[in-house]
């Protein structure tokens, strides 16, 4: 993604890990201390890798391979 796509696609999605793990660490830290912030980086990777998955089979596996230029297998 360039320009424009990474400004509304990859920023916010930046943004919304960030947020997520900031927030469930705060709480896994109130909750457990040190213990409770495996828990809250294990939440984000497991919800980010769901997202690829789901991303991966709505695009037809080729979410890494949009972008401009690209010629898709389908047309």
């Amino acid at each position: 993604m360039a320009g424009f796509a990474e400004v509304l696609g990859g920023v916010p999605l930046v943004l919304a890990h960030l947020v997520g793990l900031v927030v469930l660490a705060v709480l896994g830290w109130r909750a457990l201390r040190g213990w409770g912030l495996a828990p809250a980086l294990a939440a984000v990777v497991a919800a980010s890798l769901v997202g690829v998955g789901a991303a991966q089979l709505l695009y037809g596996g080729e979410l890494f391979e949009l972008g401009i230029g690209h010629e898709s297998v389908s047309s």
